[in-house]
């Protein structure tokens, strides 16, 4: 059998448009949507639906202030899809295509002639396309072209940094503004005898004692670079003395050298500032680290004589050991 063809007609929204029972939808007097259901009067459960678009004037176009637009990456933006005529039908969907660098967030209707649109980027530097079409008329529909990208540096910063020679996983660090600008750097030391440095992480490979100038350059095309000190520490030297004070006829004075930081093995030089009261010699003529400190002027007056301790290595590396040197007062 022939299934029934009567309905109920219903709308769900009152004021914007009415539905006759023989079907014939009626514009209200305010703007809206609404949605018309027709249920079939012998089975109840079987119906149908559709919306229906209550405007002052029909849509003849979307248009945009510009069809291509550039943003930073993580970034916001606002930007306006104009209907046209004013007061048209302003309800639009839209489609980005594949793709992550952008999203749209929102879109609400501002004012009678136009829509306002919220998008973000993503932390991709990308060309994405968005596509806007009125929903009561898809034919209808503009194109926004978006080209994200991410800021050049304006400034690095590295600051001033002491190391010791036996530092090997030291590093320099780099701040680089603004925020967003790629914070890849090449380093670069302009003193390689003092220092080198790993051009890609900034480890640091201490060569021998001093200053070396240390540069960042931007690794964006933008040519900006940072500076900065880098002083590298000489070893420091530890001294055993033993059998001080000493005089003139006694046994000599013991000096033994090394250095404070383990893993150096360097000889050394003791410059004796006093060489007519004292003689300084090697305890064993193959290791530079033990000296023998012998009276050897009867007339020695008692006095600390200090022995400068030199790396033969790195002559910054010193000190100073104070020998204690009595007087002999002769028998009567």
């Amino acid at each position: 059998a022939e299934a029934s063809q009567e309905v109920i007609w219903s709308c769900d929204v009152t004021g914007v448009a009415t539905c006759s029972a023989e079907g014939l939808i009626t514009a209200g007097s305010k703007e809206g949507m609404v949605t018309i259901t027709a249920t079939s009067k012998t089975d109840p459960s079987k119906k149908d639906s559709c919306t229906v678009y209550v405007a002052e004037k029909k849509i003849e176009s979307l248009k945009l202030d510009k069809d291509e637009i550039e943003m930073e990456i993580d970034a916001t933006k606002h930007f306006n899809v104009n209907i046209q005529p004013s007061g048209a039908s302003y309800w639009m969907d839209y489609k980005v295509e594949a793709g992550s660098a952008v999203k749209v967030v929102s879109h609400w209707r501002l004012s009678m002639s136009y829509n306002r649109v919220e998008v973000k980027s993503g932390s991709e530097e990308k060309t994405q396309k968005i596509t806007f079409w009125s929903v009561v008329n898809p034919d209808i529909k503009t194109t926004l072209t978006i080209k994200t990208y991410r800021p050049k540096v304006k400034t690095i910063t590295v600051a001033n940094k002491e190391i010791k020679f036996t530092d090997k996983n030291e590093k320099m660090v780099a701040t680089v503004l603004p925020a967003k600008a790629l914070k890849d750097v090449k380093w670069e030391s302009e003193n390689i005898e003092v220092a080198a440095i790993d051009s890609s992480s900034g480890r640091i490979i201490p060569i021998k004692p001093g200053k070396a100038t240390i540069v960042a350059t931007a690794t964006d095309g933008s040519g900006v670079k940072g500076k900065a000190t880098l002083t590298v520490k000489a070893p420091e030297i530890g001294v055993g003395l033993k059998g001080s004070p000493i005089y003139y006829g006694s046994e000599p004075a013991t000096l033994t050298i090394e250095p404070k930081v383990g893993g150096l093995y360097y000889d050394f030089d003791v410059i004796n500032n006093n060489p007519d009261d004292l003689q300084v010699y090697k305890k064993d003529s193959g290791n530079d680290r033990v000296f023998e400190i012998k009276v050897i002027n009867q007339r020695a007056k008692t006095a600390t004589t200090f022995l400068k301790v030199q790396s033969k290595a790195f002559p910054d590396a010193t000190t100073e050991v104070g020998v204690s040197v009595k007087t002999i007062i002769p028998k009567s």
